[in-house]
């Protein structure tokens, strides 16, 4: 259960140096595709989550339409998803989407390079395959 009491994972803003150049949108993409060979457990639901193409495409846009902080967040992918914590789930309604059966999501509190942000990530599952996605919110003057 996401609280006010949820640990905060308090990640390096410089962990991108030697896995990626921050601003080269083919260095990222490389890094991205060799996460695709990890398989990352969840700690909270216990579920086993790996990266589609579908899933490094979505963040591929969101690094190039996002700022800075949230390609380093990239970097630190595999953490995020072992602690991300569940908060709800929705059966696939768009029949435009249909490879997968529904949406989770899942939240986690990061601090990074000394600013509070909260991810938001949304898994899709189906039998075939994964798909993650993750939005990065700066927290200010918010209790969560």
């Amino acid at each position: 259960m996401f609280t006010e009491n949820t640990e905060t994972l308090e990640l390096n803003g410089e962990a991108y140096k030697g896995k990626f150049e921050l601003n080269k949108w083919k260095s990222i993409e490389d890094y991205l595709k060799s996460l695709k060979q990890l398989e990352m457990r969840n700690k909270h639901t216990n579920e086993q989550i790996r990266l589609s193409s579908k899933g490094i495409d979505k963040l591929l846009h969101r690094a190039t339409t996002n700022g800075e902080v949230y390609k380093k967040s990239l970097a630190h992918l595999p953490e995020i998803i072992e602690n991300m914590v569940y908060i709800s789930s929705e059966p696939n309604r768009n029949e435009t989407k249909k490879g997968f059966d529904e949406y989770r999501r899942y939240l986690t509190r990061i601090k990074m390079d000394g600013k509070n942000y909260t991810v938001l990530s949304i898994v899709g599952k189906s039998k075939e395959g994964f798909y993650y996605d993750q939005q990065l919110f700066l927290v200010s003057g918010v209790s969560l």
